[in-house]
């Protein structure tokens, strides 16, 4: 009795293992607050994973008057009640428009999250805004 309990614990985990790496989930947030952009007119972040890669990606284009914009774009995972950076990449463009993606291998069991922190500078002002895309 105890074998046939201990190998259907064994099954059980390994099935869920295998349909939690066979998801494919991906979610994108568009900054929603009530605020007027300056210099950010547009800005974007999406997460997804698939088996045991996750993909994001950041997207931000500027105002007709900027003349720089950077991508700060962060693969976290959830430890408890907090997030931590397992992954970054970066990318400043000369110009109005930007597009940044990343790859990280991941535990198919934890939660993650993407983060874009996206800056336009016109001379020597700025605008930050700070987005998050989740999955499932």
């Amino acid at each position: 009795m105890q074998k046939f309990i201990k190998r259907i614990s064994v099954i059980t985990v390994v099935f869920a293992i295998v349909i939690a790496s066979t998801l494919t989930i991906s979610a994108a947030v568009i900054p929603g607050d009530s605020t007027q952009s300056t210099y950010i007119n547009n800005a974007t972040v999406s997460f997804s994973r698939s088996g045991l890669t996750s993909t994001a990606i950041a997207n931000v284009t500027g105002a007709s008057n900027v003349t720089k914009v950077k991508i700060k774009l962060e693969i976290q995972k959830k430890s408890g009640d907090t997030y931590t950076t397992v992954e970054t990449f970066e990318k400043t463009v000369n110009g109005k428009i930007a597009s940044l993606s990343g790859n990280h291998t991941i535990n198919p069991l934890s939660t993650y999250r993407a983060k874009a922190t996206v800056t336009a500078y016109s001379g020597t002002s700025y605008e930050t805004k700070t987005l998050y895309g989740y999955a499932s």
